[in-house]
């Protein structure tokens, strides 16, 4: 449904060590670095983070909040760990959350940093149970 998703930011270097470390631990990399902006992803750029002169300013009210797919249990926890070190901070530990979905799934906390306000990562296992998509429960 989505085909890229932009982001404004301040700050292009912090922007660049914190997203190089997080996207890393999940198997993406940055796949553009430009004069104004970088961008992540497997095959193409997904991600764009884009210096601007009004930034979306981190507020954990604002409702925003990102979910990167993640392959397996492991990298949720190097996500977490790899967030952690690049400066984020949790609102506690990796683990399962079965109560948002039918199958059990193991997803990071939100991240909380001076960049954004709510970023995790999701593994819930739908490709091993044959689902396209996740079920509301």
């Amino acid at each position: 449904m989505i085909d890229h998703l932009s982001v404004g930011i301040a700050n292009l270097d912090r922007t660049r060590t914190f997203y190089d470390a997080v996207m890393g631990a999940l198997g993406y990399a940055r796949l553009r670095d430009v004069e104004d902006a970088v961008a992540y992803g497997r095959d193409e750029p997904v991600l764009w983070l884009v210096l601007a002169p009004h930034p979306v300013q981190p507020d954990p009210e604002s409702g925003l909040h990102l979910c990167f797919k993640a392959d397996d249990r492991a990298s949720i926890d190097a996500f977490h760990r790899a967030a952690l070190a690049a400066g984020g901070t949790d609102n506690g530990p990796t683990g399962l959350r079965p109560q948002y979905t039918r199958i059990t799934m193991q997803r990071s906390p939100s991240i909380r940093t001076a960049i954004a306000s709510r970023r995790c990562a999701i593994y819930n296992g739908r490709q091993a149970a044959g689902l396209n998509g996740f079920r509301r429960m």
